[in-house]
């Protein structure tokens, strides 16, 4: 009985720490880019990479204009529970005239410091909130207006 106590202890402890399967760790959007034709998406989509991350040269991983699309290797934070969390995550974009598709799959995170780890079943939607966060912030990016008066 006793064993058979433990056991179940321990198979309890294990099935909290299941790696997220790849389709829970996976996100997608289809953003409206209005007025913006796929060449132009293409170079300012690349623009975004430079100014939001340290070296868009070490991000952006494959970008073929003739396709529109560009995949980047991103860590982007969020903060649970006093804690820093970096995750890092694979970001394609696929650019038609005036539309956007963003597809997001986290790999890995890091809590406050401690180490890359996988990403465990019941965290995917917090470290797939932060990726969303980042679509926002694409979409305000490329909804700007650049300004010719320098």
């Amino acid at each position: 009985m006793k064993r058979l106590f433990l056991a179940l202890i321990g198979f309890a402890l294990f099935a909290g720490c299941a790696v997220a399967p790849v389709a829970d760790r996976t996100v997608s959007d289809v953003v409206d880019l209005p007025g913006l034709k796929k060449d132009q998406a293409y170079t300012k989509t690349l623009e975004f990479f430079a100014k939001n991350f340290v070296s868009a040269n070490d991000v952006i991983q494959m970008k073929d204009k003739e396709t529109g699309m560009i995949v980047g290797q991103i860590v982007t934070s969020y903060t649970k529970a006093l804690s820093n969390v970096d995750v890092d995550a694979t970001m394609t974009v696929e650019l038609k005239d005036a539309r956007a598709r963003i597809t997001y799959v986290a790999h890995t995170m890091n809590v406050s410091g401690t180490g890359k780890r996988a990403i465990y079943q019941g965290e995917q939607a917090e470290s797939l909130a932060a990726l969303k966060k980042m679509t926002e912030k694409y979409v305000a990016f490329m909804n700007t207006k650049a300004s010719n008066d320098w």
